[in-house]
């Protein structure tokens, strides 16, 4: 069983779940504007659509009472007061197994991430199943014990660190480790410092619930920007911590620098970069190598357009 850490920086961002923040008030936007229909909109093109061979053979998904479940979340407790253990009921209700070797992890690089899962046909991030694609870049608070949706303003996790995004995504990511098995990969920004840290999503919840039994070894693939803003290689301070982390859980290690594959997929975007023109001479010059780099381009191309 393998696992693998992948690190991009140049389609990149460095938050989980994303949203604008009023910064100087101290406040995020309000609940997402349709909120409700967003959610059940999302629920019945995953489990109708986008994965349904998920729940094949099983009690089909009710989207109205997942939400009923994820809302009853909200009562009697205050925006500020949440924890991740309120969300457990719905996290269990919505829960589904994952391809042997899909399960993709990431730290800081949520845009290439995503473009790289491509919603499960390739592989799978925690915004690729059912808990994560319902809720991914939504924002959502309540005012009061009623639990009624506050529309206007949301405290941002500064003021708020125990506010009902930060907690929801520590309990989804807490479960999407616990399902991996096999071949597991994970994305970190190997041009961002530090690459690694103990007290992002990965390191402080995600590594330490994955199943031992399941999953027993991580490749780290450290790729980083067509800059060559390199902060470390595998050879790196917090990489090798990451190493050190990954071996106390019992779990073998190994990391590559910038895969070759990683490359040709930045090089689709910047087919002008000279990496990129320096990746496909080189390719002209082995005939065999630049078919295949032929048909990965243009395989990739044509998904990223549909």
């Amino acid at each position: 069983m393998l696992f693998v850490v992948l690190t991009a920086s140049l389609l990149v961002g460095s938050s989980l779940v994303p949203g604008a923040q009023c910064r100087s008030c101290g406040q995020s936007l309000g609940t997402t504007k349709n909120f409700e229909d967003i959610f059940k909109g999302r629920c019945y093109d995953y489990v109708e659509k986008i994965n349904p061979q998920a729940f094949c053979g099983k009690k089909n998904k009710s989207c109205d009472e997942l939400w009923d479940t994820f809302r009853s979340a909200f009562t009697n407790t205050s925006s500020c007061n949440t924890s991740a253990y309120m969300y457990s009921a719905f996290i269990n209700a919505s829960t589904h197994s994952l391809p042997r070797g899909k399960s993709m992890f990431w730290q800081g690089v949520s845009g290439f991430v995503h473009e790289l899962t491509y919603r499960g046909k390739r592989y799978f991030a925690l915004e690729d199943t059912l808990y994560g694609y319902t809720l991914n870049q939504l924002n959502w608070c309540w005012s009061g014990e009623a639990g009624d949706f506050n529309y206007t303003l949301c405290p941002n996790r500064n003021v708020c660190p125990s506010g009902p995004k930060t907690t929801y995504w520590e309990a989804a990511s807490r479960e999407f480790a616990k399902v991996a098995s096999g071949t597991v990969q994970v994305m970190i920004n190997g041009s961002r410092f530090p690459p690694y840290n103990r007290t992002g999503f990965f390191g402080r919840v995600e590594l330490p619930a994955m199943n031992t039994s399941k999953v027993d070894r991580i490749r780290i693939l450290l790729a980083h920007d067509l800059k060559l803003h390199v902060v470390e290689d595998c050879n790196g301070k917090s990489i090798t911590e990451l190493k050190a982390d990954i071996k106390a859980r019992g779990m073998e290690v190994e990391c590559t620098d910038d895969p070759k594959w990683v490359r040709f997929y930045m090089c689709v975007d910047h087919p002008n970069h000279p990496i990129c023109k320096n990746l496909t001479s080189k390719a002209h010059s082995n005939t065999a190598f630049g078919v295949v780099l032929y048909i990965l381009l243009f395989s990739i191309k044509n998904m990223v357009s549909r």
